[in-house]
């Protein structure tokens, strides 16, 4: 694909590129891959009536090559003082919910998102519904054929 330009005016297009890259970089290691996947995760921010509100939500794509898709999780409100302690504090996420939950690696585990929403939804499985949505071209590929 060539791009010309490119305006970005939001983290959320941010994150959309930044997934779509990925899978660029992951077809350059593995041509003859038949699928290929990338995921991002973090925070996204809109302002209502003057009030910030930040979310955590993840990315997706998947692309055959030829065609690509996105897709996106669930997101869930972020307490304002992990917000603060990541943006202002200019700390890492996950790094902040160890501290917040008092354990170690849980990204590795429930993720930030099975912190907030007390294990009801974890980091996977948001993974998985963005993954479904970035899917659903390649699995119902007759709702999308004149796309």
């Amino acid at each position: 694909m060539n791009v010309l330009r490119i305006a970005v005016g939001s983290v959320r297009s941010a994150k959309l590129l930044a997934v779509r890259a990925a899978c660029a970089r992951i077809s350059e290691v593995d041509p003859a891959a038949h699928l290929y996947v990338g995921l991002e995760g973090g925070f996204h921010t809109v302002t209502l009536d003057g009030e910030r509100h930040t979310f955590l939500q993840g990315w997706a794509y998947a692309t055959d090559g030829k065609r690509g898709h996105f897709g996106i999780s669930p997101s869930v409100s972020v307490p304002a003082h992990i917000v603060r302690e990541v943006v202002v504090g200019r700390r890492e996420l996950g790094e902040v919910i160890d501290e917040v939950a008092g354990e170690r690696d849980v990204r590795s585990k429930q993720g930030a998102w099975g912190v907030i929403s007390r294990e009801l939804l974890t980091r996977a499985q948001s993974f998985e519904s963005a993954l479904v949505a970035a899917f659903a071209p390649f699995y119902n590929a007759e709702l999308f054929k004149s796309d």
